[in-house]
């Protein structure tokens, strides 16, 4: 016929092929397999669907699971998967239990409970309340408050003030002034020496001249 109208029910028993277009009113039930080259519609409700190629300006749905996703902008509440992977990921909150990937470039904050880099955690600058590192090797370090540790060992260390129980110095201390309440040393060379008052408690050995430039006093010759 040139023009079908049917005012009630229609079932088809075997296929239905429509060879120019079709549209719908109302719901539409398909039991079986509903294919074409080019479906389009407000809404469309499937409880599931295998496409070649889903394309849409908007597609959204409680769950999808996809053997590659691949578009040029995609907003997900969240995303889940055994290995997503993609060019640049633009979120406003990363959390997981395990998140890895060859790079992060990060232009905001990253908060974290635990941050492991097995190789280079690197960055303009690195924050945080505690960093537990075996080793930190960098161009130059900076504590505003403190830097503790049992071991600390540097090539070299440019301080302002240094205050600690304990210091050993392997082989040199040196610098325009160093004071200190007292100073244990096996040995010492020194160029010049100038104290206030001076008490040698055992041998005092001069290899050189000895001046008293004011009185002296020997109890034992």
């Amino acid at each position: 016929t040139s023009g079908h109208t049917v005012q009630n029910n229609l079932t088809v028993s075997g296929n239905l092929n429509v060879l120019g277009s079709g549209s719908f009113s109302s719901g539409v039930t398909v039991t079986g397999t509903l294919s074409g080259t080019t479906f389009t519609g407000t809404t469309a409700n499937f409880t599931s669907g295998n496409y070649t190629t889903l394309s849409a300006t908007t597609v959204t749905g409680n769950t999808g699971q996809f053997t590659t996703l691949t578009g040029n902008t995609a907003g997900f509440t969240a995303i889940t998967g055994t290995t997503v992977t993609g060019t640049t990921a633009n979120f406003v909150t990363v959390s997981g239990t395990t998140v890895t990937g060859t790079t992060g470039n990060f232009a905001g904050t990253v908060t974290a409970v635990n941050v492991v880099g097995t190789t280079t955690v690197s960055g303009a600058t690195v924050t945080g309340n505690i960093g537990q590192f075996t080793s930190v090797t960098g161009v130059s370090g900076v504590f505003t408050t403190q830097l503790s540790g049992a071991t600390i060992t540097g090539n070299v260390g440019q301080f302002t003030s240094v205050t600690g129980i304990l210091g050993v110095f392997t082989t040199q201390l040196s610098g325009a002034t160093i004071t200190g309440n007292q100073i244990n040393a096996t040995t010492g060379t020194f160029g010049t020496l100038i104290t206030s008052g001076h008490t040698v408690q055992n041998n005092l050995t001069v290899s050189g001249n000895l001046n008293v430039l004011g009185s002296g006093s020997l109890q034992e010759l």
